[in-house]
């Protein structure tokens, strides 16, 4: 309803334009949003990553190499270079579930999805 969609991301994303670094669970209650604001943003050439992990809403972003979160703000919010970054954070890492692992890939869903 109109409640709820004032005060999705959903309806301002397009007014967004800083590089987004987006983490999600797959056992969230709001899974169904981070993919789509990862979308929305690439779709437009906005530096972003998702990953989406085996966590809930709550624990979401709770074993995600911090490092790599770390270099992301270094580099966009603080400035420093760092030449392999886009090597180093693939754009899309989602935890399978089946297979008990993390896959990477340059798009969202990945290939093969149904």
């Amino acid at each position: 309803g109109s409640f709820y969609r004032q005060r999705s991301p959903l309806t301002i994303i397009d007014q967004v334009d800083v590089p987004t670094f987006i983490v999600g669970g797959e056992y969230d209650l709001f899974q169904r949003g981070e993919p789509m604001l990862y979308n929305a943003l690439r779709a437009r050439g906005v530096p972003t990553r998702l990953v989406i992990g085996p966590w809930t809403h709550l624990q979401a972003g709770g074993g995600v190499d911090k490092s790599l979160e770390l270099r992301w703000f270094d580099h966009y919010v603080r400035g420093v270079k760092d030449p392999t970054l886009d090597k180093d954070i693939p754009p899309v890492t989602v935890y399978r579930l089946g297979a008990k692992k993390y896959v990477t890939s340059s798009s969202y869903p990945l290939a093969g999805t149904k």
